[in-house]
């Protein structure tokens, strides 16, 4: 019970990192998101695209589809790590750094695969705020969630293409959670330090 607690703790401040991280850099995010759908456009243009968007909502503007990225951090970054930690105890040892990045490659690929309805809800809010207010089409995440399941027919239709950015995480997480287990492991090994949650036995 101690040790499930424990783990939900770890998840749950695992889980808020990841959003708070995610709201600080978000603006960064869509400056690249609306640069990458103004393909063709120079370099001058695109950036003016990206100003337009400050100039109609101010700076909150630059924050238009954060609610869904943030959303989105809550079952990926979980359920990534929940899977790596839970495949690692499956195995029964101390992996090594090639069954690692198979783990991380799992993990982030299952991760991403959950959370692909809410970057398809980030982007298109994204898109849709730098149309002007009367061609905007979502009034928010919610709205954005129900119009999108009506065009895409269903649910299933809300994880249509979601193949490269499935791709992009597993091989994002083969670095993130391969590199940070393996230099954790390493460090406890060499400097005796506990675990979180572990107790060190004085005798």
């Amino acid at each position: 019970m101690v040790a499930s607690l424990a783990n939900e703790k770890r998840l749950a401040a695992a889980a808020t990192a990841a959003c708070v991280a995610e709201t600080a850099t978000f603006p960064l995010d869509l400056i690249k998101t609306r640069l990458q759908l103004s393909q063709g456009a120079g370099w001058r243009v695109k950036m003016q695209d990206v100003g337009h968007v400050v100039g109609q909502r101010g700076l909150m503007g630059m924050y238009s589809g954060c609610s869904a990225a943030v959303l989105r951090h809550i079952p990926y970054t979980s359920i990534r790590i929940a899977t790596f930690e839970r495949l690692k105890d499956a195995l029964g040892h101390v992996p090594s750094l090639y069954e690692s990045m198979i783990i991380g490659c799992m993990s982030g690929a299952l991760g991403q695969f959950v959370a692909s309805p809410f970057d398809l809800v980030k982007v298109r809010l994204i898109a849709d705020a730098s149309q002007p207010p009367s061609r905007q089409r979502y009034t928010g995440v919610v709205d954005a969630f129900r119009v999108l399941y009506s065009e895409k027919k269903g649910l299933r239709g809300m994880w249509k293409g979601c193949g490269p950015a499935v791709q992009r995480a597993a091989l994002v997480n083969i670095g993130e959670l391969t590199s940070y287990d393996w230099i954790k492991t390493t460090i406890v090994a060499s400097e005796r330090i506990p675990l979180c949650g572990q107790i060190q036995d004085d005798e």
